[in-house]
């Protein structure tokens, strides 16, 4: 009688085997996944506390960083500090000058002083007076003085209806005796055409003078020129030139008593405007 082998596997469908022939290598299965899974998450762990560990510490070295320059930056201002307040209490406040006008010039300088500015430059200052109807810029330098005294820029003519402008110093006369005036001189009068001042200028001719009266254009505004002189002079510089400028409602007479200021005044009667 033959002796059947015993099989080491079912020999019908897993579905009818024996529970235990399918059960165990499935939990050993599950198993090794868990593992693995387990083993994934340690690891995650491991290099999230790393980085973060690693994060802390550039962080604390950046906050050290910081914190350095900080005190750098403090220890800079404060020496900033030291300096200035070093500086302000070691340079000197320096005294506002004294305005000086025609009606004190005299009683604060009998004589003008060896240093003086009153040099015609190039800068300008508006003068505007709608009484009269003009605006025009006049020549104005800042320096024009010394260091403590400084000079007005124009002012009310004492003596005449108008303004006295430009620098301020002493004018001698033939007989010693000097006084304060202002460089240049602009005038109002009523308004007259060109003819009748031609005509009022050739009609004050005195005798032992000679004046000559022209009429011509400077920019848009029409001029007469008068040119006073003695008949004896022999420089042609020792003569008295004024302007009248024809206006709406005035008319405007500009004279300078010295050379430099007459050649200056073509300019400032180019900037005239008239108003309304």
């Amino acid at each position: 009688m033959l002796k059947l082998k015993k099989r080491t596997r079912c020999p019908v469908p897993p579905r009818t085997c024996p529970p235990s022939t399918l059960v165990v290598p499935g939990i050993k299965l599950a198993v090794v996944l868990l593992c693995g899974v387990l083993l994934v998450a340690v690891v995650t762990v491991l290099f999230q506390a790393i980085k973060a560990s690693q994060t802390r510490e550039d962080f604390t070295r950046q906050t050290a960083a910081i914190e350095t320059n900080l005190t750098s930056l403090v220890t800079q201002l404060n020496a900033l500090r030291a300096t200035n307040r070093s500086t302000s209490t070691t340079t000197p406040t320096e005294e506002p000058r004294i305005l000086l006008t025609m009606d004190t010039v005299s009683a604060i300088l009998p004589e003008e002083p060896s240093v003086w500015n009153k040099d015609l430059g190039e800068r300008k200052i508006s003068y505007i007076n709608t009484d009269r109807g003009i605006s025009l810029l006049l020549p104005y330098e800042p320096q024009w003085g010394n260091r403590k005294y400084a000079v007005t820029p124009y002012e009310w003519a004492q003596d005449a209806e108008g303004i006295d402008f430009g620098p301020l110093h002493q004018f001698c006369n033939e007989d010693a005796t000097c006084e304060w005036l202002h460089d240049g001189t602009l005038l109002f009068l009523p308004q007259r055409s060109a003819e009748e001042a031609i005509a009022a200028g050739e009609s004050a001719e005195e005798a032992g003078s000679i004046i000559t009266m022209k009429r011509l254009r400077l920019g848009s505004h029409d001029v007469v020129q008068g040119t006073l002189r003695s008949d004896s002079a022999t420089d042609t510089t020792d003569v008295f030139i004024w302007y009248e400028v024809i206006g709406k409602r005035y008319n405007y007479v500009f004279h300078g008593r010295t050379a430099t200021m007459t050649a200056l005044l073509e300019h400032v009667m180019q900037t005239i405007v008239f108003l309304k």
